[in-house]
């Protein structure tokens, strides 16, 4: 018991690794109801499937006998014959392989549970041998006895609809999907292997129409990087993802949204000469090989990083910078992309869905929740956040089905077909609505359960009709549309809040310098590595040599520009410019703004006044204006001309002789006053002067004339009488006429 418990816990364990391991069938905007398949021991010991030989002996090891599932019919219509191939590799003659036919399930849980739950279900019947020797109407057997070695068996069956005498004894089964348990025995009777696989009859209602789904093929990856960001592609990784591309491009009719993460693509092209210029050279030939609009590939971040959490710790430029690099790194390799569509990495939150929509995608597709949190990625009804549909605006979500949990991480062709028929649960059940199926990253998209699910899927009789995403969100809504939609609990802030807020800055100085250099060269190199920095990828010590990394460009930059000392100048003039020598020690011209700062002096000119620096020396003007004589200070604050850039101060000192404006007014009345002064005082001497004039004139007047010979004064040219003579005037008489003086004495 305890070997074979275990053989089936391995084969068991394959099926952890779907999870679908992401790869599981999603039913857009529905959610099925995950439940537990119903355990009937006293059936299933009836059917003697519990797989427990009666003398206790265990099963063989792994390396031992065992079957495997070669291939079969993806489903039949409503009247076929159901084959399947199983390969066997016995050690000696006298192993037995029985098939027996199970009861319908009819539930995702039901058909992605363990072998050893399926196996407990009621079996209805053994499956018909093909009889070597009547091959047509075959023969019920009990068991086929093996021959040694490893051989091939094909295991068929008839199905009807109804039991109306169809030759052959035909199984009479109604559409559904029912499990097929085929068990090897060795000579003693003891079960050494199982496989599980489905039956899956179809309606006549899907044979003539199919059910729309989209198959999205995830191949992001993230670049490996030095500590220093820069990509170094893995050689392994490189050749895997060659061999993925081409293995894809082999069904050119099929409709396949593919996810590649921009970076990587970023990184091919980085590298070509590399294993990496091969993946990318296959991914050029997919996307031009495939038929008109059977290839897309989806925009994302360019990055993978938690957007909620950025979103909350607001940074939802940071989002819009991913999203925008994205897109333009699909753009510029002509990589065809549907209009409007992005995907996220991980469910998102209202607030997340609501930027998206703000940022012009209409449409968004998600991943499943994780299968070990609570609750499905969408639920409808009422919820702690809900959403508000918008026209045209709409989620493409994953329910969280998922496989079995275990530790073996293939995946082979009987589960491709599992999950085949769990793609056809809803469909059976008359359930259209579209459905998402997704291919992660950790399955081999180049081995036989991803080949197996698309060549089955590519079939034109299919009941499966696989559609572009372009398709998927067309005119055509093949998408239930309610009017809201739950999603998971809104991110927490504070969980990149450091990081966002470190990165806010670095925004901040790389702009500064992109106003100031505008060299295309160093600006891609630090936005390149900008764009790292949210990815989840990176560990801290890497997300630091990145910001230092970039700090130590700017600096250079800044570095570039060389600014004086503290500058001192003696002016004699109010106005005046002053000298400024700045110099670029770049090989390009560079941009700064200057912002002058004073109280005490008065700039002309403009401010902040924007210059360009060539590179060497520059001589500048300043042109001011002084309030005062004196001393006086000022300072220049030198920025990128975004101001978000400081590349320094330079204090100036400036002694001025010039007088001040009011002194020249009070120096010039006072020299008014003085000459006001001086002519009033000069006029009053004068005017004093030819009073005296006029009074010696009026005293000598005609009596001087009649007495004697008058002299002629040469300097006052007015005629006065001999100096030897003095002469007394008389006065005048009572009658006007002026009496005669009295002579000299003695002469009376």
């Amino acid at each position: 018991m305890t070997g074979s418990t275990g053989r089936r816990t391995a084969r068991a364990g394959r099926w952890v690794r779907a999870a679908l391991i992401a790869t599981l069938p999603a039913v857009l905007l529905g959610v099925t109801t995950l439940a537990a398949v119903p355990t009937d021991p006293a059936a299933a010991q009836e059917a003697g499937t519990t797989g427990t030989p009666a003398d206790g002996s265990t099963r063989a090891d792994d390396d031992g006998p065992r079957l495997e599932l070669v291939r079969q019919d993806p489903w039949i219509g409503t009247r076929g014959r159901f084959t399947l191939d199983v390969r066997t590799d016995t050690p000696e003659v006298g192993y037995t392989i029985e098939a027996r036919l199970l009861r319908a399930v009819d539930s995702v849980p039901d058909v992605l549970a363990d072998d050893t739950t399926i196996a407990a279900g009621r079996s209805i019947g053994r499956i018909r041998f093909p009889d070597p020797s009547e091959p047509a109407a075959g023969d019920v057997l009990n068991s086929l006895e093996l021959e040694e070695g490893t051989t091939t068996q094909t295991i068929g069956v008839s199905v009807v609809p109804d039991a109306d005498g169809t030759e052959g004894n035909p199984f009479v089964l109604d559409p559904g999907l029912f499990p097929v348990l085929v068990q090897l025995f060795d000579p003693d009777g003891n079960e050494v292997d199982q496989l599980v696989t489905h039956l899956v009859h179809l309606s006549a209602e899907l044979t003539d129409t199919a059910a729309p789904i989209g198959v999205i093929v995830d191949e992001r990856l993230p670049a490996r990087r030095d500590a220093e960001g820069r990509a170094e592609p893995d050689r392994a990784e490189m050749e895997r993802l060659r061999d993925e591309l081409e293995a894809i491009g082999a069904f050119r009719g099929l409709p396949v949204a593919l996810q590649v993460q921009p970076e990587t693509i970023s990184a091919m092209v980085d590298n070509r000469a590399t294993a990496a210029g091969a993946a990318l050279a296959e991914l050029n030939r997919l996307a031009a090989n495939s038929a008109a609009g059977a290839l897309e590939i989806l925009p994302s971040t360019y990055v993978a990083f938690d957007e909620a959490g950025w979103l909350a710790d607001g940074a939802g430029d940071v989002l819009r910078s991913e999203l925008d690099a994205g897109v333009a790194t699909l753009d510029a390799n002509a990589l065809r992309r549907p209009d409007a569509v992005a995907t996220l990495d991980r469910p998102g939150d209202p607030a997340l869905l609501a930027r998206m929509f703000d940022l012009g995608f209409q449409h968004i597709v998600q991943p499943a929740a994780d299968p070990s949190a609570d609750g499905a990625a969408v639920q409808f009804g009422a919820g702690p956040h809900l959403v508000v549909e918008l026209p045209r605006q709409r989620v493409l979500p994953a329910p969280a089905h998922q496989l079995p949990a275990g530790d073996d991480p293939g995946l082979g062709i009987d589960d491709a077909h599992r999950l085949l028929a769990a793609l056809l649960v809803g469909p059976l059940s008359g359930d259209h609505t579209a459905q998402q199926l997704r291919l992660a990253t950790e399955v081999d998209n180049a081995g036989p359960f991803v080949s197996t699910l698309l060549a089955s899927l590519a079939r034109s009789d299919g009941p499966l009709e696989p559609v572009s995403m372009a398709e998927l969100f067309g005119e055509e809504d093949h998408l239930a549309t309610p009017a809201t939609w739950n999603v998971e609990t809104p991110a927490a802030p504070g969980a990149t809040a450091g990081r966002a807020l470190r990165l806010a800055g670095t925004v901040a100085r790389i702009a500064g310098l992109h106003s100031m250099v505008g060299d295309p060269v160093v600006l891609a190199s630090l936005e390149a590595r900008l764009l790292l920095l949210p990815s989840r990828q990176l560990d801290d010590t890497t997300v630091d040599g990145l910001f230092d990394g970039i700090e130590a460009s700017v600096q250079a930059g800044r570095q570039r520009v060389v600014l004086p000392s503290a500058q001192s100048f003696t002016v004699t003039s109010h106005r005046t410019s002053l000298p400024l020598v700045l110099r670029n020690e770049g090989e390009r011209p560079l941009q700064v703004l200057l912002a002058f700062r004073s109280g005490e002096l008065e700039f002309t000119g403009d401010n902040p006044r924007l210059v360009t620096l060539q590179p060497g020396v520059n001589d500048l003007d300043i042109p001011i204006r002084t309030r005062r004589s004196g001393e006086l200070e000022f300072s220049i604050d030198v920025t990128s001309p975004d101001a978000n850039l400081r590349l320094g101060e330079i204090e100036v000192r400036v002694l001025s002789r010039a007088i001040s404006g009011v002194g020249v007014l009070l120096s010039g009345g006072a020299l008014v006053f003085l000459v006001v002064w001086w002519i009033r005082n000069a006029r009053r001497r004068r005017a004093a002067a030819r009073a005296r004039a006029a009074t010696a004139t009026a005293t000598t007047g005609d009596v001087g004339a009649s007495h004697g010979p008058r002299i002629t004064d040469t300097d006052t040219d007015t005629d006065t009488p001999a100096r030897s003579d003095r002469v007394h005037h008389g006065a005048p008489s009572a009658n006007g006429t002026q009496e005669p003086a009295p002579g000299p004495p003695g002469r009376r």
